[in-house]
């Protein structure tokens, strides 16, 4: 094999999400897995896989989707259902539309799919902006993560250190089990909050360039503090 045969095959190896997956195994995840035909192929390669949900307070259902997107009419009941087929598949549920009026109701709702499904509440992350609101989520024996404001490290730097300082204020009063951001904004976020437990997702290189975003994934990876890496399903 010729050299630069070797430099392309390596390289190759590098920027592979596959890399990641088998050099972490633990934390590495699947992004946005909204189908069942998704969650089908992911939980036979992940550990853990992350959805979003929209609750409809109408119904008192959870419906597995990502605004803008229009919905496809899969419930979250559906889901857990194929979920509950392999025993330890960890859930990270991206709560869209949590507010104060629905709280209630869709902890009650969440608690009784669980149950039905036979699923572990240790198992599975609620995030969510409101990060207050996932007080009683938390009370109620499922992890949470405050899901932090984009962005960040492109902001001007007096609006991005007030940014930071209400994020701290806020967890100050409103403590989670993680917090979580997209892996533009780790570093910043690691220099203001080092000892929070994060979640962390990739979806595309954005600003960064190739090499550069490779090895900022490794960099997180390696963190002691990052407890998942959602990486784009394919």
């Amino acid at each position: 094999m010729g050299v630069l045969s070797v430099i392309g095959l390596l390289f190759a190896v590098f920027q592979a999400n596959s890399t990641l997956r088998y050099l972490f195994p633990e934390k590495v995840w699947s992004h946005k897995t909204n189908t069942l035909k998704k969650l089908d192929e992911a939980k036979s390669t992940f550990c853990g896989v992350e959805l979003d949900l929209v609750f409809d307070t109408t119904t008192s259902v959870f419906d597995v989707n990502h605004p803008p997107d229009k919905s496809n009419g899969l419930s979250l009941d559906t889901y857990m259902k194929r979920a509950g087929s392999s025993p330890g598949l960890k859930l990270w549920l991206d709560f869209k539309n949590l507010t104060r009026e629905n709280e209630t109701i869709a902890l009650k709702s969440l608690n009784l799919l669980v149950a039905e499904n036979d699923l572990d509440k240790s198992n599975i992350i609620v995030e969510s902006t409101e990060v207050c609101l996932l007080n009683e989520f938390n009370k109620s024996g499922y992890l949470t993560s405050y899901y932090l404001p984009g962005n960040i490290s492109r902001l001007e730097k007096m609006e991005q250190e007030k940014v930071l300082f209400e994020t701290q204020m806020v967890l100050k009063s409103c403590p989670q089990t993680y917090i979580s951001t997209e892996y533009k904004d780790y570093e910043l976020v690691s220099e203001y909050f080092p000892e929070e437990k994060k979640l962390i997702w990739f979806t595309v290189y954005g600003g960064l360039n190739i090499i550069s975003a490779r090895v900022l994934l490794y960099k997180l990876l390696l963190d002691h503090n990052v407890e998942v890496l959602l990486v784009p399903f394919s």
